[in-house]
């Protein structure tokens, strides 16, 4: 459901939900004047792809072509992609979050304590905070080459003569259950103000630093990947024969029974194992801080999804290492054309069998998603009734690299500007444009409010299929609720 699934703007930039905002720049935690917050059934799902968009689907499927016009249009959009291509996902469902603010009550104005008169509106002053969640997380990328969906689509006689990389091909994925202990705090800077005869104005601090971190107990419920692939193809120059040079990896952690005699996975339905079974155990971090000046400048940075899962149950090693040549199978697919005869057949089994030998059930390590958030924000303050401080208009720009090519994370990196209006902590109204990332560009807006102490929002990327289909090349939704007072 989009590039913006390496920052999530309803929870990074909204006020109501600073614990999920967390997930992104765990310094935040704690941030507002709740002291205790708690997260009911918070979910965000994402689909985002460098393959095609939505104004290109709809002339394709509502345009009244025939299938030889449908077979150009698509023959030339292959012939327009990228070396490697992607197709990126995930749903984060977070059961329940608990945040608690620690605080310490603020002395009272007396001529030994002069300097309480900077800030009359606060009662308390913050000296840490921390959190306890649960989130189910589920993300994955397919990766697919271009010769590859050349192949796919028209067959190997459009490769006579030719020796062809395959590119890269596979994917990644996983099912991760987190218990989060999470922690932020202010640190003083600097040496607390003194008030005396030579002092002449009051004023707060002129800069604050605000630290964060995150530990992750992992459990893997699934995951695969396809840790190495390089391959080529080569084609005769009348096509009469199919030449592969392969070498590739591939290693699950995924619900299966048992191992028949033949070594490989089956489904037993009179003894099923269970399909909830933990099959690896890991540790991930996240840390970070914020440095704010005169309460209106913030520049944050933190790296997230430090960690690794190891996987030691119902798991299966696929590896190829060979060359091999089938004979007299050319292909030619598409729409329309439907020319699978039993020769065919059997030459897809055969490649089947190929690449698909008896696994081994090692374990295998997999990577946590790591990636860098930067984070600039411009604040324009008010105050409540109350006399509380908030921030009416903030303005946002967050930078997100990628170090790896795993579900939320990727190496291209994102850039998004967003904009939040807070109408007297009651409600909140954003805007959020991005760019780079798992597409090439998102628009999205969201809405919370509170009633007493309840914290409802929404949020979505649909703006972009409003703005420009043929930018429209994945999908976002958000849903927030929670209770904080």
């Amino acid at each position: 459901m989009v590039a913006n699934a390496q920052n999530n703007p309803a929870a990074a930039y909204g006020s109501h939900f600073t614990l999920q905002g967390a997930r992104y720049q765990p310094s935040k935690l704690g941030l507002g004047s709740e002291r205790v917050q708690i997260n009911l059934a918070n979910a965000y799902g994402w689909f985002g792809n460098n393959i095609t968009s939505m104004g290109e689907v709809e002339r394709l499927l509502g345009g009244n072509l025939t299938s030889e016009e449908v077979n150009e249009k698509i023959e030339e959009r292959l012939g327009q992609l990228n070396r490697t291509n992607r197709a990126s996902f995930g749903l984060h469902v977070q059961p329940i979050g608990v945040a608690i603010k620690f605080v310490r009550k603020k002395p009272a104005y007396s001529i030994r304590t002069p300097t309480a008169l900077c800030q009359p509106e606060d009662s308390y002053i913050e000296r840490f905070t921390i959190s306890a969640e649960i989130n189910e997380r589920v993300e994955g990328n397919i990766f697919l080459s271009k010769t590859l969906a050349q192949f796919a689509w028209k067959g190997n006689k459009q490769f006579a003569g030719q020796t062809v990389d395959l590119g890269r091909v596979g994917g990644t994925g996983f099912w991760l259950r987190e218990f989060v202990a999470g922690f932020a705090a202010p640190v003083r800077i600097g040496k607390r103000a003194k008030i005396g005869f030579t002092q002449k104005k009051l004023r707060p601090q002129e800069m604050t630093l605000r630290i964060g971190g995150r530990i992750k107990v992992l459990e893997g419920m699934m995951a695969f990947r396809t840790s190495r692939f390089s391959g080529n193809m080569t084609t005769a120059v009348d096509g009469s024969s199919l030449g592969f040079d392969i070498d590739y990896q591939l290693n699950g952690a995924l619900p299966y029974d048992r191992i028949n005699a033949d070594g490989n996975p089956v489904l037993d339905a009179e003894n099923p194992a269970n399909p909830l079974t933990v099959r690896g155990r890991g540790l991930g971090f996240d840390a970070g801080a914020t440095f704010t000046f005169q309460n209106r400048v913030s520049i944050s940075a933190s790296l997230l999804d430090i960690g690794m899962v190891r996987y030691t149950k119902q798991t299966l090693n696929y590896t190829v290492q060979d060359q091999f040549t089938f004979e007299g199978v050319p292909i030619t697919l598409g729409v329309g054309n439907n020319n699978l005869t039993d020769s065919t057949q059997s030459f897809v089994d055969s490649l089947t069998a190929r690449f698909t030998p008896t696994p081994t059930q090692n374990s295998f390590n997999m990577a946590l998603p790591m990636r860098l958030a930067l984070q600039f924000e411009y604040k324009i303050p008010a105050k409540d009734r109350k006399g509380r401080s908030f921030n009416l208009h903030h303005f946002y720009a967050t930078y997100v690299q990628g170090f790896t090519e795993l579900g939320t994370a990727t190496r291209r990196p994102s850039m998004q500007l967003g904009y939040n209006l807070n109408l007297f902590t009651i409600a909140n109204f954003g805007l959020a444009t991005s760019f780079g990332g798992h597409n090439a560009f998102a628009m999205s807006g969201y809405f919370s409010f509170r009633a007493g102490p309840v914290r409802l929002g929404v949020g979505s990327s649909a703006l972009t299929y409003l703005v420009s289909k043929d930018n429209t090349t994945g999908a976002d939704i958000s849903f927030n609720l929670g209770v904080a007072w």
